[in-house]
Parts: structure tokens; sequence; C-alpha cells
């Protein structure tokens, strides 16, 4: 019974850290993060370095399970260096609300015509007309100057009822002869139509709320501000939450990026640009040539070469639009295999994070596709590590004993799920969420 209180001592001292000091703190304070991360951090340093002394230098060389315990604890390291990303992206948080508040105050002093335009772009292909519709009509009651705002419905199917639509409304109708670089190329083709100092985008499934452009235009008093990001919600639920009964006790998946670590990448200058629901300054466009196409998420590689030019992203944390979240599997699978594979190419771009000039070694960290290139890995691992088992006898490591493993890995479970409780409040249950990860697993790989 000691023994076993003993191997518990350094579980109940990460409870204990977490319980008595972590709960009073609050979560939005960058030094209360930053210790609790350490904290996770050290507490799974222990553990790794455990790992390696006691149950992977220790195995005999002696056939194959050798390679194989010497391969786990590599995918073991693999998750470690993509935690630690995230740790280090999560001890910082910065809201910016209350500087837009300020910002608007004196943007919007000035007088009418002194105003800058702006330009609403809708990219558009397939979209139906009660998708459509909303979209348009929600630019179009933007709170702002009419003669200051002029929405571009940029249409790749060349449709001719939509563009009666458009001109019944008073939205600009936009086609083009082919449908080259496919998204990126369609709002390219929307700049050399337009002229307005600032382009909004809104995919055609995105309605802005009308104080879009007060709340996001005060920003670019910065000059050196080029983008600025708002996240994304939706007003339907996806898939995932309605094949797992889940609609009122899981947000959509999605929470946990937009809500959380959106805003603290923002902290630490590395925020980027989504796409959808964000604003662009027009001579940041120009002075990379308009929205790159060498990838097809257009949105990542647009931050990346604004900052080669040294422009920056904000990030403004604000419900200020509405939207539709992926309505079946097959749309969900489409949407993450475009991210995954966009964040993948950037790696063999000119302007990425390995070759793009003006980055910093911290921000070309930052922005390598890690967690696409090692989260299925680890999954997959996970989820044949008892099959090797019982096929093989193949084991995972150098077994000690039951105490050792109580008292190294047990603590970092602990100390992880209660900071993600801690710092993302209801984006993540660790059951759901991992039942998630394994499902995206293998059509991911």
């Amino acid at each position: 019974m000691v023994q076993y209180l003993v191997a518990l001592a350094p579980t109940f001292l990460v409870a204990a850290f977490f319980l008595i000091f972590v709960q009073g703190w609050s979560r939005y304070q960058t030094w209360a993060r930053t210790v609790t991360c350490a904290i996770v951090f050290a507490v799974a340093v222990r553990y790794l370095w455990w790992r390696l002394t006691d149950t992977v230098l220790p195995y005999p060389d002696d056939g194959l399970d050798f390679y194989w315990v010497w391969f786990l604890y590599g995918i073991e390291l693999l998750a470690f260096f993509d935690i630690t990303l995230f740790l280090i992206i999560m001890s910082r948080y910065v809201d910016r609300s209350a500087q837009a508040d300020a910002l608007a105050s004196d943007f919007f002093r000035r007088p009418r015509q002194e105003l800058p335009t702006v330009d609403v772009f809708i990219p558009t292909y397939n979209e139906p007309l009660d998708v459509l519709e909303r979209t348009i009509i929600g630019a179009l009651g933007l709170h702002y100057p009419g003669e200051k705002l002029k929405v571009y419905v940029l249409d790749d199917q060349r449709r001719d009822w939509l563009r009666r639509f458009c001109e019944e409304k008073g939205a600009i109708h936009v086609t083009r002869p082919d449908n080259a670089h496919a998204k990126a190329g369609n709002m390219n083709n929307g700049l050399t139509v337009s002229d307005g100092e600032f382009v909004a985008v809104f995919d055609a499934d995105f309605v802005a709320h009308r104080n879009f452009l007060r709340r996001t235009l005060p920003f670019f008093t910065d000059p050196s501000i080029g983008i600025v990001q708002t996240p994304q919600h939706f007003f339907n639920r996806d898939p995932v939450q309605i094949n797992l009964g889940l609609e009122r006790s899981w947000p959509d998946e999605q929470r946990l990026f937009f809500d959380e670590m959106a805003a603290s990448r923002d902290a630490w200058d590395i925020s980027f640009c989504c796409g959808s629901c964000s604003i662009t300054r027009r001579a940041a466009l120009e002075a990379i040539g308009g929205f790159p196409t060498e990838s097809i998420t257009e949105d990542l590689l647009t931050t990346l070469t604004m900052l080669n030019k040294g422009y920056k992203t904000r990030y403004l944390n604000e419900r200020l639009s509405i939207g539709l979240a992926a309505e079946n599997l097959k749309g969900y699978f489409v949407q993450r295999q475009r991210w995954c594979q966009g964040g993948i190419q950037t790696l063999f771009v000119h302007n990425g994070p390995l070759r793009g000039p003006g980055l910093s070694l911290f921000q070309r960290i930052m922005f390598l596709p890690v967690s696409w290139l090692v989260q299925y890995f680890v999954r997959l691992a996970i989820l044949i590590v008892p099959a090797m088992y019982f096929w093989t006898g193949y084991p995972p490591l150098f077994f000690t004993e039951a105490g050792d493993l109580v008292s190294h890995q047990l603590p970092v479970l602990v100390a992880y799920f209660l900071l993600m409780h801690w710092i993302t409040p209801t984006r993540y249950l660790p059951v759901v969420s991992s039942a998630v990860g394994a499902f995206s697993t293998f059509r991911m790989l």
C-alpha cells in the first residue's frame, strides 16, 4: 500500500498544484499561462527522461522488437515536440477588444469623406441562391457609408441568374474566362476590377454582422498591419457533433482554434489569415503581387508572404460573422484534407516558412505544419500498439514495474488534461477529442 502511495505522489502533487493555485488564476493572464504551461512541460520532460533511461536503453538488442521499442519512443518524441509548440503558443494570450474600442473611437471621429474605401469580395462557385442571398444581403447591409463600400460577387460558374440577382440588389457581379488557380485566381481577378483601399473576404456561406467593418478597420491605423482576421462561427452543427449526439455538450471542432489558439498566436505575432471573415490592406496585397497561387490554402500563404514584407496579421476574437460548417462527412474530410495539403505545400514554396525571406527563426518554427505531419502518425501508433503486442508479443517498452509507470506516466496525463480543462474550458473533452482524432486518422494519412 505504501509503495502505491509513493508511486501516486507525483500525480497528487500535480493535481494539488492545479486545484490549489491554478483554479484561482485567470486564464487570460499571460503570467498564469506561462507558469502553468512550464509546469506541464517539466512533468513531460521528467516522463520522457524516465522512458529513455528506464524503458528504452535497457531493452536488449536481440531482434526486431528492439527497433520497435525505439520506433515507439521516436513517435513519443514527435508528439512531445508537437505538444511543446502548443504549450509555447498557449503560454500567452491577448484580447484585442479593448484596443478595438479605443481605435474605433478615433477612427470614426474623422469626417465621412475621409473614411477609406472598402471592397467586399464574395468568391463563389456552385452555391445555391438560398446560401448566397444571405451572404450578399449581409455584405450590402454593413454599417458603413454606402459611397465608400462596394460588394463584388466573384462568380466562377458564370451564372446568369446570379448576375440578375446582383443587379437587382446592388452588388457587382464579376466573372472571368477561366477558373485558373481556383479561389486565389478568382480573388486576384477581383482585384483587377476593384480599387478599394481595403478588401474584406467572406466565403459564399458566411454572413457578416453589421458592425464587422467598424470593429476591424480601425486596426489599420497601424501601417504595419496587413490583415485583420476574425473567428468563424457556425449556425449549424458539424457532422461529428451530430453523429456522436453531442450537440449540446461539445462545441464544434473549430472552437479550440478560433476561441483559444488564434488569440494566443496573435499574442506572439504569429496569427494567420483563415480566408473568410478577414479584411486585408490592398497596399499589402499589391506589395506581394496579389493573393498567392502556389498553395491551395492561399490564406495561410498570404500571411507568410506578407510577413516576408514586414506586414503583420491581427486577430480580433469577436463574433462578427456566422456561416455554415461542413454539413456531411464528405465535406468535413474535403475541408480538412485541403488544410492539411495546403499546410504541407508551404514547405516547398519560395515564400514559405523554410525559404521565405524576412522571417525570424521563431516564426519559421511556428509556421511549420508540425501538427499535420505528426498527429496522425502518433494516433496510428497508439492504435496499433495493443494489436502489435497481442499478435507478436513485442512490448512497447522495457517494463520495470507498475509503480514506475504510475509514477511517471500518470502525472503527464493528469497535468495535460487539467491544463486543457483550465485553459480551454468546454473546448476539449479528453475521450471525445481523442475519438474524433482517431476517426480522422486513416483518411487523413
